[in-house]
């Protein structure tokens, strides 16, 4: 990686740059007693915290010091408010998470400082593969009712 002056946005400048991604893709959270805040994007500073014994995802790096990939994060049960936040001037407040990396960061002494996650978004999928499934359960339904007559 480059060398970077060690600010949040030049680091996490770097790491899009690495796995190119948009760097509003990329999240940095640091640990402050229970809580992890975020750091980056300046967005999301004052949207809220993450405690420690969340079933987050961030909070499960942070605990575990485990890195984790999930292929298919939307289908991950997990909450979306900070998706929510508009970013900057990148209209990806209507997109949705749909690839993740989240690692833990990690002090010289192996103590965990913080969390940083690479995502990969997408536009937010519209209600049609629901009514879809919707449509088969109801012809599965139909088609027991009139096979049990």
């Amino acid at each position: 990686m480059e060398s970077t002056d060690g600010s949040p946005e030049s680091i996490c400048a770097g790491v899009a740059k690495i796995f190119r991604v948009r760097e509003t893709e990329i999240a940095l959270l640091e640990l402050s007693g229970s809580l992890l805040n975020f750091v980056y994007p300046p967005e999301l500073k004052t949207a809220g915290a993450i405690p420690l014994s969340s079933s987050a995802v961030a909070a499960r790096t942070a605990r575990t010091k485990e890195a984790e990939i999930f292929n298919g994060f939307a289908q991950v049960k997990h909450f979306s408010i900070f998706e929510l936040v508009k970013l900057g001037d990148t209209g990806l407040d209507d997109q949705v998470i749909q690839k993740l990396m989240s690692a833990p960061v990690l002090a010289r002494n192996g103590e965990v400082m913080g969390v940083i996650q690479v995502s990969r978004k997408a536009p937010r999928q519209r209600r049609r593969g629901r009514t879809s499934r919707l449509r088969i359960c109801g012809s599965w339904n139909r088609w027991l009712t009139s096979w049990a007559d």
